[in-house]
């Protein structure tokens, strides 16, 4: 038996009923299933290039600066944290010299990595930090702790020996205090540091999931 060809542009039901007539159920089966198959090749294509669009990290940071700048503000939180608590207490001069240089060595080192980012919510708690320190500014000077053009610090030896160490306690020791504000403040530079890794995931064109910020890769970027 011929197949009969079915011309969907017909109008008409008289028409129309004339060749469903003429097909028997495997001839309305396939062209049933050639109908669908022409649709969803359609819907495909569209939704592929939607993707396509799409297919982009949604974070303006690579993983590698992300994982930096976390990296460095774990550790100024982690040094500030040590000063707020008076760990080694505050009538060890040598202690307090040791833990001094540490602050404003990740201090620097925060701020730098910081800066390399291009999140908004990075660079305004980086302001929110380096806005504290220079609100600071003079007790900070009375220690032998300076401010560069830049924002970093730089500690004079000699000056923070000879300071008085209860004004060095008063600006790093207990809740309120300059030392609590940086240990806070980089505690919300980690996290949004974090926030934007999470960010990098992205729909690849073939419509998979991938998860860039993983520790695999943050240790391949410093092979």
């Amino acid at each position: 038996m011929a197949k009969a060809k079915v011309d969907f542009t017909l109008k008409g039901d008289k028409e129309l009923r004339a060749i469903l007539k003429k097909m028997d159920y495997k001839d309305m089966q396939r062209a049933y299933k050639k109908a669908l198959k022409a649709y969803y090749s359609k819907v495909d294509s569209s939704e592929a290039k939607s993707v396509s669009k799409s297919d982009m990290s949604v974070s303006k940071d690579s993983t590698k600066t992300l994982a930096a700048i976390k990296e460095s503000a774990d550790d100024m939180k982690t040094t500030a944290a040590e000063l707020v608590k008076n760990k080694y207490g505050y009538n060890d001069s040598d202690k307090v010299l040791s833990k001094a240089k540490d602050f404003v060595k990740d201090y620097n080192r925060m701020i730098d990595e910081a800066g390399n980012s291009s999140s908004s919510n990075i660079t305004n708690a980086l302001k929110s930090v380096m806005s504290a320190t220079d609100g600071n500014s003079k007790m900070l000077s009375k220690i032998g702790i300076s401010i560069g053009k830049e924002g970093d610090l730089t500690l004079d030896e000699e000056k923070f020996k000879s300071a008085d160490m209860s004004t060095i306690e008063s600006l790093f020791s207990g809740n309120g205090s300059y030392g609590y504000s940086v240990q806070a403040k980089s505690s919300m530079i980690s996290y949004y540091a974090s926030s934007e890794a999470s960010k990098s995931n992205t729909y690849t064109s073939s419509g998979g999931y991938s998860y860039n910020y993983s520790t695999g890769d943050i240790l391949s970027s410093y092979i």
